[in-house]
């Protein structure tokens, strides 16, 4: 292999936003020094190839940083480790050829620690969490069909493997639950069981009725939004941490309901049992010590009190699918009970994919390069995405009646995945890639938008997007800029009015974004148009998704024959 030169490493840092170009004289000589041992120490290993399962994406809870010198550590043969940094190297020759899929797929297991790969070599810990990257690079190096995407360059393609691989062994979590509640809340006090059902649904009741950054229609309708999920968190953390209820086996409090509008229907006539709330709060306990997710406290919390469970989707319902790094390559779905119609699954950006066998193959790299790309310039998103358990459920086919989970409803495109649902719906009919060309949306990117506002923006009290974003829709749908004369799928009886263009405003310009194909929307349809006509929209959308160039359904651009203002496609 070619010695490494300087101008390898900087372009490394550069791929992975690194450090600044103002490099001083005795930094680069540092870096001479490093890239002569990095070279020497590949000389001297071996260029074999392995091949290896990935791992789950565990981060290590400690990093050493060992001279290039360091002799192996003891849980890692000499020829294992030979081997694996071989292919280490070998990834990092393909970044300086322009295949940055190594450097994503290394961010998103290491994090921030893959920047001090780029003056030292991995330790064993290192290198074993990235024996899946490392598989993958040296597979689509070989076959040419890698799927990059960064914050600077989009995915070269979306080639898909010919032969799913076999879903990897996962090793059990054997982190220990937190203490029990007392003991982690020893000043809690007890208070009747009946008291204490009764305030825990009032405080539900004020989170789902704070309108604080509603926006109620002329007609009365509502378009809701705010940091809900944050909200909830508050509520449980202080509930738990403050009382507790005295024991009982089942108690039914439904007579003392609130009958307010937002509030008497959240709460069928069931029995609320001790069991529930014990899972409840030991969520709770769990996530206050971070060894649990707030997603689960919310969950457990529907359960206990049966809000709104009742709907197919709820993720109470079904087994969540697990995570594991895959790369551009499609691997079997796990088999879960209720689950067996997915069949293929990928990840990128924290984000898992499914489908049935129906899906195209193509569908789920362009699903994975999208959020990718949507996520570039927000990379802590992915965590928080991860950590809630997202899942885009892909379907071809008429509605999403066709999952599993969503037996009997008629949406045909998609819908956003909440902090209590099972997963994402998006319909691959209506995604765009070369030879299945589609105009009009990408179901994909726009319930993703949506998610992020779900379950990113609600979690971590984006409270700088809630205070603007209606303000902006109501703006441009006055200044006659948003168009309004797109469709929904609404409930019986209910009429579109301005609650629904408001509602819709955020995601569908953020689509056009995206994308940016002329025509594609029907406004808002490419960067320039927006950063125009709405500037202060743009820069809201900057403020969270990437400004760098990426070409959605790419080839498409070959295909369009309007004159510029008038807009059309030949396909």
């Amino acid at each position: 292999m070619k010695k490494f030169s300087i101008a390898f490493l900087l372009l490394t840092i550069s791929a992975c936003g690194g450090t600044s170009d103002n490099s001083t004289s005795a930094a680069i000589e540092k870096l001479e020094a490093q890239v002569e041992a990095l070279s020497q120490q590949l000389e001297e290993g071996s260029t074999s190839t392995t091949t290896t399962t990935p791992t789950t994406t565990t981060t290590p809870t400690t990093t050493t940083t060992p001279d290039v010198t360091t002799p192996p550590d003891p849980g890692m043969s000499g020829e294992d480790r030979d081997v694996l940094l071989g292919q280490f190297f070998q990834a990092r020759d393909s970044v300086i050829a322009g295949d940055l899929f190594f450097a994503d797929c290394a961010e998103g297991i290491l994090g921030e620690i893959v920047f001090e790969l780029i003056d030292r070599s991995p330790n064993d810990d290192e290198l074993l969490l990235l024996e899946g990257c490392l598989y993958e690079a040296t597979m689509t190096s070989a076959t040419t069909t890698a799927a990059p995407a960064t914050t600077t360059a989009a995915p070269a393609t979306t080639t898909a493997a010919t032969v799913l691989q076999p879903f990897p062994s996962i090793t059990p979590d054997t982190s220990n639950p937190s203490s029990n509640c007392r003991e982690l809340f020893p000043e809690a006090e007890e208070v009747p069981a009946r008291d204490y059902i009764l305030n825990l649904q009032n405080k539900v009741k004020d989170v789902f009725n704070n309108s604080t950054y509603w926006y109620f229609s002329p007609t009365g309708s509502i378009a809701k939004n705010g940091p809900e999920s944050f909200w909830w968190w508050e509520v449980f953390l202080e509930d738990v941490s403050t009382s507790f209820p005295t024991k009982f086996e089942t108690i039914r409090v439904e007579e003392e309901i609130d009958e307010t509008h937002f509030y008497k229907d959240i709460y069928p006539e069931d029995e609320i049992k001790w069991d529930d709330y014990l899972a409840y709060s030991q969520a709770v306990c769990d996530a206050a010590n971070n060894v649990g997710t707030k997603r689960q406290a919310q969950i457990k919390m529907t359960q206990l009190l049966h809000l709104r469970t009742d709907w197919p989707g709820h993720a109470s319902k079904w087994e969540a699918f697990p995570y594991i790094e895959t790369g551009p390559t499609i691997f079997e779905a796990p088999k879960l009970p209720g689950l067996e119609h997915y069949t293929k699954y990928i990840t990128g950006a924290g984000v898992i994919i499914v489908g049935g066998e129906n899906v195209p193959d193509e569908a789920f790299l362009t699903a994975r390069e999208s959020v990718i790309y949507m996520t570039s310039a927000r990379p802590e998103f992915r965590e928080i995405l991860k950590t809630n358990g997202t899942r885009i459920s892909l379907f071809n086919g008429d509605t999403v009646s066709v999952l599993p989970e969503y037996r009997g409803l008629s949406e045909d495109t998609g819908f956003a995945m909440g902090k209590t649902d099972s997963s994402m719906p998006a319909n691959a009919k209506y995604m765009c890639w070369p030879d299945h060309w589609d105009a009009g949306g990408d179901p994909v990117i726009h319930e993703m938008v949506h998610s992020i506002n779900h379950i990113v923006f609600e979690e971590i009290n984006e409270t700088y997007f809630y205070e603007r974003i209606y303000k902006l829709a109501i703006n441009s749908i006055e200044n006659g800029l948003f168009y309004t004369g797109f469709s929904q799928n609404l409930a019986e009886g209910v009429e579109q009015d301005m609650s629904h263009f408001v509602g819709e405003f955020w995601a569908i310009t953020v689509e056009g974004y995206m994308m940016n194909r002329p025509g594609f929307k029907n406004s808002h349809d490419t960067r320039e148009w927006i950063a125009e006509n709405d500037p202060e929209l743009y820069d809201l959308i900057t403020r969270y998704f990437p400004t760098e160039p990426w070409e959605f359904c790419k080839g498409v651009d070959a295909l369009y024959i309007g004159d510029g203002v008038n807009h059309a496609y030949d396909f």
